[in-house]
């Protein structure tokens, strides 16, 4: 997602290439180094009590009152920047002071993280220009890699960005992360200065012999500018030659990965294929690549078995999350795999606190397993086959299937539960929420409980799994989309006339579907009219060539329906009481709103069972308020006569609302959990506009009823002696911003009911004021 510190970085970094002809004797890398030492000196404090005032004091550049020129000065010295690199002839003149001038503006009124964001805008920019690096490959890799980095020392070995070392929080105290100097790079002082802004010491060493036993070493060499495609394979028989290694190796491979054949053997032969991670990557233009990481560890517990994991695939399930999230998340799940449930607290911090945290806790929170299109264990051999991919393992259709942002757990409790007492359970949440998602992942969960489903959707664009996947035996796809992803209409109109068919001549589904027409306040009687016939023809024909009435008794309709083909539209009696007409109105002449609740309860009618689950994805669309009104009792009448559950995803306040009895659950979907909403808040359709969507409108009595309810609570804490005034004005507070958010500031209901928040914060304020006074009793 867009950062609007982005938006700053790019319109500097445009200035700053303004300036490039400015210093036309400088080679491109001695002109980045100017601009990142010079934002350098901009961004460290020298007054700071670390590593870096002590390095400042030591230096020979030290003074009481440093200039700029000092400081980057001192820094190039400290960095060990080439004696070839910038020259103090380039501190002088006009086009530092410009250089100068426009980094200070930029940097000076921001705050010091804010400053490094600009920093890193500016190393990475270089980093791209001068070798074809990316930052959210860098920021990927280094999630992976901190995230399996257990104990011991972290070594990158070819760190052309340092962004390993700046997220490794994890460093036992005495242990410094590990640059070897046998693999130094062209711009390596540059990554040593973004470690020193960063506050980060590192511990040099020549070769692997130093290193102890354990710990991680990172092979990275996605930088096409500087690194040949075979390089991450050298760098590793390199390391393999030159030590035993001990220790874990992440080695990420390029676009199509192999391996010599001596180097397979060898990794067979020693089990040393721990994982396989695919994962997304983007190239210097931002476009998104696949890659493949391999760890190698010659001491982990599963014997003879490699796990495979498609990130990739997390990316598409949440596509505006960084990429490094899924890494967090692949490398959990790989501690989880090797480690006897047991993941390390700064992986598990990270997976508990981002947007895939329901998604871990639904599918390992207990222990890992194989999950569909996500990961899987297979043998060492197989794995090491071409292509070296995780991909190739998993299933041979790429699905989301089981696998939702929103924690389903309550849904998939109540649905178990149901077998006597059918469900009919509404989730609504705003846009982005992962309701669609969610409906998908019920699929496979029940499928796994031998439970049958059925999704029904008239969108376009609905998250159910089109076809009969092999794995996938117990769901029935009732959408508009084809097997191709397309929307047919004459499809979609031929399938309806084939179920309104077999219902008008089914006695257990035919009563259903006439109660939902008259719930609905449609005539009985009902007709088939012929497929291009006009109208105006049909006038002149008879009876029984023109036309078939249908009944509620199905038997006759079959009797009726036997000797017709099957070229009949659905058709129903419209009455004008003021115009005194009866006319029979076709179904494609009805509105938008009549053929879809018509197909809807036509899908319903023609396709539940007992026992099963009947997922449908906003079948508000469309639909007046009387109709969205009277839908969830005809569901909860459905359902009791059937004996199937309904799980509806919805955008519409007023379903839930109606939504009534003790068999009905109402959940709202809320930053990845679902949150049950008790039957007293469903009553009003302003609480769930408040509630679920964040949404103020005047004339909204929830502001009044939650101010009240409040001020009550707070003398009622203040009696007992319990101070709750923080949370209550943090509830105020979130109340004020919904209202502020609105674009209703003209309107004078508003005004009013905002000075009403200001006066239950003042009266909170005072309650609890007065509680706290000497000798209040």
């Amino acid at each position: 997602m867009l950062d609007e510190r982005d938006l700053e970085a790019s319109a500097l970094i445009e200035a700053v290439n303004g300036l490039r002809t400015l210093f036309k004797r400088l080679a491109d890398i001695d002109f980045q180094r100017l601009v990142l030492y010079t934002a350098a000196a901009h961004c460290v404090d020298l007054t700071q009590a670390n590593h870096r005032i002590e390095a400042w004091l030591n230096s020979d550049a030290y003074t009481d009152t440093p200039n700029i020129i000092e400081i980057i000065s001192f820094l190039m010295a400290h960095c060990a920047m080439p004696k070839t690199g910038v020259t103090q002839s380039s501190l002088k003149g006009t086009g530092f002071g410009q250089l100068q001038a426009l980094l200070a503006h930029a940097f000076k009124p921001c705050k010091e993280a804010d400053r490094l964001y600009l920093f890193d805008a500016l190393f990475f920019h270089a980093l791209a220009r001068l070798y074809k690096g990316n930052a959210r490959h860098s920021a990927s890799v280094a999630a992976l890699a901190n995230g399996l980095h257990r104990t011991g020392e972290l070594v990158d070995i070819h760190a052309y960005s340092g962004q390993a070392f700046v997220l490794d929080q994890s460093m036992p105290q005495g242990e410094l992360p590990c640059l070897l100097d046998a693999f130094t790079l062209p711009h390596q002082d540059l990554v040593t200065l973004r470690l020193y802004l960063y506050d980060v010491e590192l511990k040099h060493v020549e070769d692997f012999k130093d290193l102890w036993d354990g710990g991680l070493a990172l092979i990275d060499t996605q930088l096409p500018g500087m690194f040949t495609p075979g390089k991450a394979v050298e760098t590793l028989q390199e390391v393999l030659r030159r030590s035993p290694v001990n220790q874990r190796v992440l080695v990420v491979l390029g676009h199509t990965p192999t391996i010599p054949s001596a180097l397979r053997e060898r990794v067979i032969d020693g089990e040393w294929l721990e994982a396989l991670i695919d994962f997304t990557s983007f190239d210097q233009h931002g476009k998104p690549i696949r890659l493949t990481a391999c760890l190698l560890n010659r001491d982990h517990a599963s014997s003879g078995q490699v796990l495979c994991i498609d990130a990739c695939l997390l990316q598409t399930l949440a596509p505006d999350t960084p990429a490094a999230q899924a890494m967090w998340l692949a490398a959990a799940i790989i501690d989880l795999w090797s480690r006897a449930h047991h993941i390390t607290r700064e992986c598990h911090a990270k997976v508990t606190s981002g947007a895939f945290r329901h998604l871990f806790a639904q599918r390992f929170g207990k222990a890992y397993k194989n999950v569909e299109g996500l990961c899987k264990a297979v043998p060492i051999a197989d794995a090491l086959s071409e292509p070296l991919t995780a991909a190739r393992h998993m299933d041979t259709i790429a699905t989301l299937s089981g696998l939702s942002l929103l924690d389903t757990r309550p849904l998939h409790d109540l649905l178990l539960n149901a077998s006597d007492t059918p469900r009919c359970i509404y989730v609504i949440g705003d846009n982005g929420a992962g309701k669609s998602l969610m409906l998908n992942a019920l699929i496979e969960q029940l499928d796994e409980c031998k439970i049958n489903s059925v999704g029904i959707a008239f969108g376009q664009a609905d998250r159910f799994p089109v076809g009969k996947p092999r794995t996938r035996t117990r769901f029935r796809y009732e959408g508009n989309r084809t097997g191709d992803q397309k929307v047919s209409p004459r499809q979609s109109a031929a399938r309806l006339n084939k179920q309104l068919l077999k219902i008008y001549c089914d006695e257990h589904r035919l009563p259903l579907f006439m109660h939902a027409l008259q719930g609905l306040d449609f005539k009985r009687r009902q007709y088939l009219l012929p497929f291009g016939v006009p109208d105006e023809l049909l006038m002149h024909m008879g009876d029984s060539a023109g036309q078939v009435a249908l009944t509620d008794d199905a038997l006759h309709n079959t009797t009726l329906l036997a000797a017709k083909d099957s070229h009949w539209e659905f058709s129903l009696l419209r009455e004008d009481a003021s115009a005194d007409t009866r006319h029979i109105v076709r179904f494609s002449q009805l509105s938008s709103g009549e053929q879809q609740i018509i197909a809807l309860f036509a899908r319903i009618a023609a396709t539940a069972e007992r026992g099963q689950v009947v997922l449908i994805d906003e079948p508000e669309i469309s639909l007046h308020v009387r109709w969205q009104q009277a839908l969830p009792s005809l569901l909860a009448w459905t359902g009791e006569k059937v004996g199937c559950s309904f799980v509806v995803a919805t955008h519409s306040p007023t379903l839930v609302a109606n939504a009534q009895g003790d068999h009905s659950h109402c959940f709202l979907a809320k930053g990845g959990a679902l949150e049950p909403i008790p039957a007293e808040q469903r009553r009003s359709v302003e609480t769930l506009l408040m509630e679920g969507f964040q949404t103020y409108t005047p004339h909204n009595r929830e502001v009044h009823e939650r101010c009240a309810a409040l001020v009550s609570q707070a003398i009622r804490a203040s009696n007992q002696g319990n101070d709750q005034s923080v949370s209550m004005l943090s509830t105020l507070g979130e109340l004020e911003q919904i209202m502020l958010h609105s674009l209703q500031h003209d309107n004078g209901r508003f005004k009013q009911d905002l000075n009403l928040v200001k006066q239950a914060r003042r009266a909170i304020r005072e309650v609890f004021a007065l509680a706290n006074e000497p000798g209040h009793a």
